[in-house]
């Protein structure tokens, strides 16, 4: 049966295995910020929104009272698990030990788990309000449409759009870290392979079609995902900067190898994790759609 682990079956062709090509890390866990907590949902941060300050325009006058408009931001964890059986008997059939090579499986799965809930929470509904029961939509202001630029889908025009919005904001880019995630197609069209840019200094010295990587543009780095989602056919592609989006951690990554003497004492190779994630400030995060027809 394909798939099957009888597949995996050799006398003397093979005594190694590896994994087939998949995503093994996490592209999205070291670019947002981070908390460790317990109990069923937990309070990132406070917000304290803008204020205005009030003339003084008589001696001995009162003082001024600002209402501050105050907020709060809350992530919620899941936990996620993973396990397989590796049958005594395969284990003798197959000359590679299947048991020292299926953490590596665990935990790649596991890593594309904290992307995908981080993907979710850039344009979905975060949890807000005093315990965390209201729910804050993705505001249409923080959207750079697909037609913007040459052509539908990403252009430089595009980055320069969701720039904009970044300024616009007020964001503080000089502290701030900028990301940009794009799927392999976007990432592509940004390559200056064309219209004389081969001869620019700015694209030589990032050398991106020896390296086959782009440098920062516009101080984004750039985040290459197969994840992003795609929505008819518009994929959605988002510039964030790093404290706009928050990864939380119950529990870290555990795994166990052991016999089960209920199944024969095949091996159990068995992985979990609890995370959650949640968009801090929707200021700060940007929705890039480009059109894929």
């Amino acid at each position: 049966m394909p798939g099957d682990i009888a597949t995996l079956y050799s006398t003397q062709f093979t005594s190694s295995l590896q994994l087939l090509s998949q995503q093994k890390l996490s592209r999205f866990e070291a670019t947002v910020s981070h908390g460790t907590y317990a109990g069923e949902k937990a309070q990132v941060v406070d917000h304290l929104g803008e204020t205005q300050a009030v003339e003084r325009t008589t001696r001995n006058a009162d003082t001024p009272l600002i209402e501050v408009p105050y907020d709060t931001r809350f992530v919620q964890g899941s936990t996620f698990d993973w396990a397989t059986l590796v049958d005594t008997d395969d284990k003798l059939k197959i000359l590679a030990d299947p048991v020292s090579s299926l953490p590596m499986a665990c935990r790649a799965a596991l890593n594309r788990v904290k992307d995908d809930k981080l993907i979710a929470a850039f344009d979905g509904l975060a949890k807000a309000g005093k315990d965390g029961n209201a729910l804050v939509a993705f505001p249409s202001t923080q959207e750079v449409l697909a037609a913007t630029g040459s052509g539908n889908g990403m252009n430089f025009q595009k980055l320069l759009g969701a720039f904009e919005i970044f300024l616009k904001n007020d964001v503080d880019l000089d502290g701030e870290s900028l990301w940009c995630a794009l799927s392999p197609k976007q990432y592509l069209e940004l390559f200056p392979a064309d219209a004389g840019l081969l001869t620019s200094g700015d694209f030589v010295t990032m050398k991106p079609v020896e390296t086959g990587r782009l440098g920062r543009v516009l101080n984004m780095q750039f985040i290459v995902s197969t994840r992003l989602v795609k929505v008819g056919n518009e994929r959605k592609c988002f510039a964030y900067c790093e404290s706009g989006m928050h990864l939380g951690t119950w529990k870290g990554q555990e795994g166990r190898v052991e016999q089960r003497a209920d199944k024969n004492y095949a091996w159990q190779v068995w992985g979990s994790e609890t995370t959650g994630a949640t968009r801090v400030e929707e200021k700060k995060v940007v929705r890039i759609l480009c059109d894929e027809t």
